[in-house]
């Protein structure tokens, strides 16, 4: 076959145009069917084309009618015409079957004008088959660039040729426009004899039964084309004829797509409203997860959680008719993108927040918008919530704590007046971050003042009263005990100076603030065993370090005991 399949395309774009469209063999091999082949030549817009030959060649029988030969008898060079738009001139030859076309006067610059070959009058061989026309170019890209000796591209057509009943022809489609998902039905007129294939844009040929012939659902823009094989029983030379025809698919289109509410609670609903061009419903997509909402134009309630709110929404079209749901026209939230208001914490504080032994009961404010959830713990407290508000009110017992004691009479350390108990609150984002807060509720301790004595001459003259005064805030009682001990010499000396002992005591109750408790108790001579050394009559002076010891608890608190011994100072005379 004729053509140097090896040579790259051409520079210059040709078109060829073969008369008639079907070519249908003689069966008179004395009265050939005439063709003629036309080319239309151009340079590719903005391209400056340097062309010094243009070569076509047309297979001929030689002894006897081929399938792959067109004509039937020689060619002259009168049969091929060369006409340009611009002033070049060209002139046709026939040199060993190839038409050459040649430029007057050497290479020509083709740009803006175009070329139309033509090769008329061929008698068409009575073979049926397919014949294939070879062109070859000398060319060079560029004005003024220098044109090789050797042809620089080439490319070839099919020229077909059919038996005269053969016919295809009329393909139409019930519509040239659907939406995505849908199917077409193709009908067309052509020969019983001939087998027919139908192509989807560049897939393979399928075989299918002469029209109609319904497509599959369609995912975008389609161009089918149909086949028609004619095969000759006797030389088994087929030749195949197409038609095409293109059909517009609809994708599904998300014309708008809104949020509203855009700022959000937990748990609180924004409203999407969607509004689509072809298409049956939409696809919204949070965080990946994707649901299902009908029909294309509506709205929807949705509950987001945190992260959802980066929202895309597809519109589709006959999801269910297609052998995978097509999504299209990704729409994404932008300028109303729903998003979450920020934690308030409004409120977290005791009322009062002050507690005692006296009044050990207060309340706990919690206030706190815009969260998930909201926990409060601490002394007789262990509280939870969900959002996307908490409001409440909270009692709460803190309790006394126990106070510090030394164990050594007479010598304790100062005690705290007050103690914290403290409350913490943790509120929980719908992002899940917690924010802490911590209210301290102070609790009021018990507080001891001066513990004094003092010893008296009763008012019959014989006696002797001691009195013990405590002085004590936040309260609930006080449990006071003493013992009087008196001696007569210069020395205290419990084991040997001894002249006489006493206890008594004494209970105060529920008297809150700061008080002072007080107790008294006479001793009479009837307690008094005197030395042997000193006659009954004798006078008795109480030393100087005659004391009283007095041992006091206060109760309030859950162990705090104190002990303060107070000397008393002498001498006096407790009686005749």
């Amino acid at each position: 076959m004729p053509g140097d399949p090896t040579l790259p395309p051409p520079l210059l774009t040709y078109g060829l145009e073969v008369d008639p469209a079907t070519i249908h063999v003689s069966t008179d091999p004395a009265t050939p069917t005439l063709a003629s082949l036309t080319f239309a030549v151009n340079a590719p817009p903005r391209q400056v084309i340097q062309v010094g030959k243009i070569a076509i060649h047309v297979p001929v029988d030689s002894s006897k009618p081929e399938a792959w030969n067109l004509s039937a008898s020689p060619l002259t060079r009168d049969c091929a015409t060369l006409t340009s738009t611009g002033t070049d001139t060209w002139t046709p030859a026939l040199t060993n079957g190839w038409f050459v076309f040649t430029p007057d006067g050497g290479p020509v610059e083709i740009s803006d004008q175009s070329l139309r070959i033509t090769i008329a009058k061929i008698p068409v061989n009575v073979v049926v088959g397919t014949a294939k026309i070879v062109l070859k170019e000398w060319a060079a890209a560029g004005r003024g660039s220098e044109v090789p000796e050797q042809p620089t591209g080439g490319r070839s057509w099919d020229a077909v040729k059919f038996p005269s009943q053969f016919f295809f022809s009329n393909l139409a489609a019930d519509r040239v426009k659907v939406r995505v998902g849908e199917g077409v039905t193709l009908t067309w007129a052509g020969s019983a004899d001939a087998l027919y294939s139908v192509a989807t844009d560049n897939g393979s040929p399928v075989r299918v039964e002469a029209g109609p012939w319904t497509s599959p659902p369609l995912m975008g823009n389609t161009t089918f084309t149909v086949y028609a094989t004619y095969t000759d029983p006797t030389t088994q030379a087929s030749a195949t004829r197409t038609l095409q025809i293109p059909i517009q698919v609809t994708l599904p289109e998300m014309l708008e797509f809104t949020c509203d509410p855009v700022e959000l609670d937990y748990a609180t609903p924004t409203t999407v409203t969607w509004r689509t061009r072809d298409a049956d419903g939409i696809y919204i997509e949070v965080n990946g997860v994707r649901t299902r909402h009908e029909p294309g134009n509506g709205s929807a309630s949705l509950v987001l959680s945190h992260g959802g709110t980066h929202l895309v929404a597809y519109a589709f079209a006959n999801a269910n008719a297609a052998t995978h749901e097509l999504h299209s026209s990704v729409h994404e939230l932008d300028s109303a993108i729903p998003g979450f208001i920020p934690l308030n914490i409004i409120d977290f504080s005791a009322s009062p927040a002050s507690v005692d032994v006296h009044h050990p009961t207060t309340f706990l404010n919690v206030d706190v918008a815009h969260v998930q959830s909201v926990s409060v713990q601490g002394a007789g407290v262990d509280f939870s919530l969900a959002g996307p508000t908490v409001k409440a009110r909270l009692p709460i017992t803190p309790g006394a704590r126990d106070l510090p004691d030394t164990g050594i009479p007479g010598i304790d350390l100062p005690p705290p007046a007050t103690l914290a108990s403290p409350y913490v609150l943790k509120a929980t984002w719908v992002d899940g971050t917690v924010t802490q807060k911590t209210f301290d509720v102070t609790v009021q301790l018990v507080q001891f003042g001066d513990v004094t004595a003092t010893i008296a001459p009763a008012s019959n003259g014989q006696d002797i009263v001691v009195t013990v005064s405590v002085v004590a805030t936040y309260v609930a009682r006080v449990w006071v005990e003493f013992q009087a001990l008196f001696c007569n010499g210069p020395v205290f000396n419990q084991s040997s100076a001894k002249v006489g002992t006493r206890s008594a005591s004494m209970f105060c109750t529920n008297v809150p603030g700061t008080t002072t408790w007080q107790a008294s108790e006479t001793f009479s001579s009837a307690d008094i065993t005197p030395l042997s050394a000193y006659p009954a009559a004798a006078w008795l002076t109480a030393a100087s370090n005659s004391g009283v010891s007095v041992q006091h608890r206060a109760e309030g608190e859950n162990t705090a005991t104190r002990v303060t011994v107070c000397a008393i100072k002498g001498p006096f005379q407790m009686w005749p």
